[in-house]
């Protein structure tokens, strides 16, 4: 795996085995074994290999291959949790306009829980949840008004009185 990266770096400077082996002051066969894969340069000849085909230490040694492989999975992986956080997000904002629309059956508990909804809706990352729970919620906040005033006028309602005159 590294010898073969090791090939590519001298084939790509357009350097034969022996070239590259004058330059670095060793054998032919010490180049051979590196490519293939029997042996590892040792630290004096990998910085001397770095320089010959002008490349760091970590791409010499193949690090930044592995950067890059990781980065493809860690990408996928990312797309799969955005779609599992997107289903989340879809369900959590689902059931917060249920509880909403539920508690507008009882006045005094929609009213409050409209307004404690609207403001926990800045909470929820996906705008699109965020702006439909802001607007069930005002929605239900008006129904919740409306029929807190329905029950007050019911029990307030000025009605006639009798004033009996006992003299």
């Amino acid at each position: 795996m590294y010898g073969k990266h090791l090939k590519e770096l001298r084939e790509a400077k357009k350097l034969s085995q022996d070239q590259a082996a004058q330059e670095l002051n060793v054998s032919r066969q010490a180049i051979s074994k590196w490519e293939n894969d029997k042996t590892f340069p040792d630290i004096d000849n990998l910085i001397r290999l770095s320089r010959l085909y002008g490349v760091t230490l970590d791409e010499l040694v193949g690090v930044e291959r592995e950067k890059e492989e990781t980065t493809e999975k860690d990408k996928e992986e990312g797309y799969k949790r955005e779609e599992v956080f997107y289903h989340k997000e879809s369900i959590i904002g689902m059931l917060l306009i249920m509880i909403v629309i539920a508690s507008c059956l009882i006045a005094q508990v929609g009213f409050i829980v409209s307004i404690i909804f609207i403001v926990l809706s800045k909470e929820l990352r996906t705008k699109k949840w965020k702006w439909i729970l802001r607007i069930v919620c005002l929605v239900a906040l008006f129904v919740s008004t409306y029929n807190c005033y329905q029950i007050l006028s019911f029990y307030f309602e000025p009605g006639e009185a009798t004033i009996e005159y006992l003299g």
